[in-house]
């Protein structure tokens, strides 16, 4: 893996974002630290991010989702019913108590 430092710019956005449709693997600075990116819908790349970090398999990613519409897209068809089970309780959760899942 060949490491590259980009100043933010509209011109190294679009080579991470090529870099992200081609199966690879972005460092992203956040306030505190630095996240890595990869398409959450390619394996190969998700097992990157877990090499990369020396992460067990069995410790979940986040994901960040832009759209609802992307969210439904990606689940397959028998998780969907399972994920908005989860949303609807955690929904009635945060009406229950205040607070949800964040």
């Amino acid at each position: 893996m060949q490491t590259k430092i980009k100043r933010i710019t509209k011109e190294s956005l679009n080579e991470a974002k090529d870099i992200i449709f081609q199966g690879g693997v972005v460092a992203i600075p956040t306030e505190t630290v630095y996240g890595l990116g990869a398409n959450a819908l390619d394996e190969a790349a998700v097992r990157s991010i877990f090499a990369a970090k020396g992460r067990p398999v069995d410790n979940p990613l986040i994901v960040h989702i832009a759209r609802m519409e992307d969210f439904r897209g990606a689940l397959a068809a028998d998780d969907r019913g399972r994920m908005r089970r989860a949303l609807e309780e955690g929904v009635a959760a945060k009406s229950r108590f205040g607070r949800g899942i964040s």
